[in-house]
């Protein structure tokens, strides 16, 4: 499997405490449950912890 150049959303929390996510495609923004953050972050590092055991597989 290939490393994808960039996730399909952006994730962040704003000063306040609010977590927020931007889809790339639409630039659609929109706050979301801390529990949906945690959610989303868990399979972004997931992802990328596996596309690292990828690229160290394969050489």
């Amino acid at each position: 499997m290939k490393t994808p150049i960039e996730f399909v959303y952006y994730l962040w929390t704003t000063e306040d405490g609010k977590c927020m996510v931007r889809v790339k495609l639409t630039g659609e923004v929109t706050k979301v449950a801390r529990d949906v953050m945690k959610l989303l972050r868990a399979e972004e590092n997931k992802m990328r912890r596996s596309f690292a055991g990828d690229s160290t597989k394969n050489g």
